[in-house]
């Protein structure tokens, strides 16, 4: 009886997701969370244990990078890893698909632990990869966007060369710990370009999963997309002034905020273009040979990336291009969104319904009377 359940165990299959960042993880994972009743009926198990929150709208295995790493963030009561190998060892299920794009950063001994706690059972590790240049610019517009640190106002250029001194972006070496660990056979590589994927990004990671009836599961919208330049200019100006004087939680609630004043109006249309083909040489050639060695291992080639450089017109946008009533619209309906808390006693993160109440009722001030009335006087002044 005893080796029956050994064997039994064995068949389970483990797919480990590990990122990287800023590899549709956010998309993947949302797509996740809205195909769970389908999973289960295919037999494959998507666990609740071990998300960085109960209900988020999206599965993502935060809570067991934070146990493994004695995170501050880990809450017990979210699930840990004991909980988590109990459940897939009373499950029927054949698959268990667990994410995080936190994984990909563990050193050696937390990978060894994974190991240990799936000892019994065939393991499978995911990883996403992008060409570095655009995975910098991804990188950079994402630790600008976010409200938990605020010394990213650093000239994008800047921060490029110092995260190029570092080992944090050759994914040879970030390969090659969970390689000596799981082996080579079983690290699956995708590339994030549209001559590697198989249709959809989440039909992709389907076929890394190797699951079949792909028809059958909802595709969620890309998420988590950069901002554009406007945006990342405001939020970058704001974080100069604050200076860190707010908490971590209020300082989020804040970019959240002017990131999806920046998406109503417009502003995500222009992307920010911060690399030209000479700096594309340069971390081409920082990488190459990284690169080669991965795709020698992974895909018996040369290349790894496989899709060309599209050299584009560099983006510039200042505070002082900002047109005034840009800046009178954003900060008169921030004001309305604080009276509204005040009189109602609510926090900033009001519901998406009544921000976009609010936004119905912000009248663009260059609409106004009073601004018309305004602008009467400064031709007067002009003529003058």
């Amino acid at each position: 009886m005893f080796v029956k359940t050994k064997i039994l165990k064995r068949e389970k299959q483990i797919y480990i997701h590990i990122g990287l960042p800023k590899t549709g993880t956010t998309t993947i994972q949302k797509s996740l969370y809205q195909n769970q009743d389908i999973f289960l009926k295919n037999n494959i198990l998507i666990p609740d244990i071990g998300k960085s929150h109960m209900n988020t709208g999206s599965t993502v295995h935060h809570n067991l990078y934070w146990e493994l790493t004695g995170n501050r963030n880990f809450r017990k009561n979210l699930g840990t890893w004991d909980d988590l190998i109990k459940k897939i060892n009373i499950s029927n299920n054949e698959k268990i698909i667990i994410t995080s794009e936190l994984f990909f950063s563990l050193p050696q001994r937390e990978i060894n632990k994974i190991k240990n706690y799936f000892f019994d059972y065939s393991v499978h590790i995911i990883v996403y990869l992008r060409r570095q240049d655009l995975f910098f610019q991804s990188i950079w517009s994402q630790l600008i966007k976010a409200g938990y640190r605020d010394d990213y106002y650093l000239d994008f250029h800047d921060w490029l060369e110092d995260r190029m001194l570092s080992k944090q972006s050759d994914f040879d070496v970030i390969l090659e710990k969970w390689s000596k660990v799981f082996g080579t056979k079983s690290i699956i590589v995708r590339i994030l370009e549209k001559s590697q994927i198989e249709g959809t990004l989440f039909n992709d990671f389907l076929t890394a999963c190797d699951i079949q009836y792909k028809a059958d599961y909802v595709i969620s919208r890309d998420a988590n997309i950069s901002p554009g330049i406007k945006t990342l200019v405001l939020i970058q100006e704001i974080k100069k002034r604050l200076k860190c004087t707010s908490n971590t939680n209020a300082r989020q609630r804040l970019y959240s905020s002017l990131r999806r004043y920046g998406e109503k109006r417009g502003w995500d249309n222009e992307k920010a273009n911060l690399i030209d083909m000479e700096m594309y040489k340069k971390i081409t050639e920082r990488y190459r040979e990284g690169n080669q060695r991965v795709a020698h291992k992974y895909f018996n080639r040369n290349q790894l990336f496989l899709d060309t450089f599209k050299e584009k017109e560099i983006t510039t946008f200042y505070l002082k291009d900002f047109k005034s009533e840009e800046l009178f619209d954003m900060f008169g309906l921030f004001a309305q969104r604080f009276l509204n808390e005040r009189e109602s006693n609510q926090k900033l993160e009001n519901s998406e319904a009544d921000y976009e109440s609010i936004m119905k009722q912000l009248v663009p001030i260059q609409a106004s009377l009073w601004w018309k009335i305004l602008n009467k006087f400064r031709l007067i002044n002009k003529k003058r």
